[in-house]
């Protein structure tokens, strides 16, 4: 298995390189996708780094060898945020380490008393009869306070590649862990929405907020809104010490 924690790609441009971790990977049939760590657009500079016109979040996805740039801004003018290709030449740095899966009862133990620092988290799921692999880091994970009650932990992953309808999404994704029965897994993918958000209990208040973004079609925002709910998947934790 992917030693996720320790994977680093670098790329090699023509007058700047640069080197970023490992975020996550998945895994289909006949293909991986990397998404590597997320950064602030910059330009190479002793005075000011982020003296730069367009300001956004910037973060490479590796295709097999293909790589994809995923620049976000908050609201999108006449275009739109999906991935560009780009023509670069990469070195992966992906080590493979054996890891020891952790049932629920002793990850509950070793997260809630601290013995543990680094959790690997793999997803299997199968999302229109394809069936996915992800593999990230457990960078955040919820657990309960009080231990008379229910045991549970909730990770959330992200950033993490998506596929939707064919199209290489950045996502979020959580389920609920505990001894009884693990809730549906949610993903949440960032998309292109209306600049005005509609509200289903004021229908004034929708009205006037339709017609402004039927004025306003050319902005869009980009947030995580759009949810995917699978009930087919299996969460497996790994300890990497």
């Amino acid at each position: 298995m992917i030693d996720i924690t320790n994977s680093s790609i670098h790329f090699l441009g023509k007058e700047n390189s640069w080197r970023s971790n490992v975020k996550s990977v998945l895994y289909s049939k006949d293909k991986s996708l990397i998404l590597t760590k997320e950064c602030r657009s910059e330009i190479i500079s002793s005075l000011n780094p982020f003296d730069i016109k367009d300001k956004n979040e910037v973060m490479a996805l590796v295709e097999n060898d293909q790589i994809y740039i995923f620049r976000d801004t908050s609201v999108v003018l006449f275009k739109n945020n999906s991935p560009r290709e780009a023509e670069i030449k990469i070195i992966k740095n992906l080590p493979e380490k054996k890891l020891n899966i952790i049932e629920f009862n002793k990850a509950h133990e070793l997260i809630t008393s601290n013995k543990i620092k680094n959790i690997i988290c793999k997803i299997d799921y199968k999302l229109n009869n394809e069936n996915f692999t992800l593999v990230s880091n457990c960078e955040y994970i919820n657990y309960n306070t009080h231990f008379d009650h229910k045991k549970y932990l909730q990770p959330i992953i992200g950033y993490v590649p998506f596929i939707l309808k064919g199209e290489k999404k950045i996502a979020y994704a959580v389920c609920n862990l505990n001894n009884e029965k693990n809730s549906d897994i949610f993903f949440i993918i960032r998309e292109e929405t209306p600049i005005l958000s509609i509200n289903q209990k004021s229908f004034v208040k929708n009205l006037i907020k339709t017609f402004l973004n039927t004025c306003f079609f050319f902005l869009k925002k980009s947030e995580f809104t759009k949810v995917v709910q699978l009930k087919d998947y299996k969460m497996s934790l790994f300890e990497n010490s």
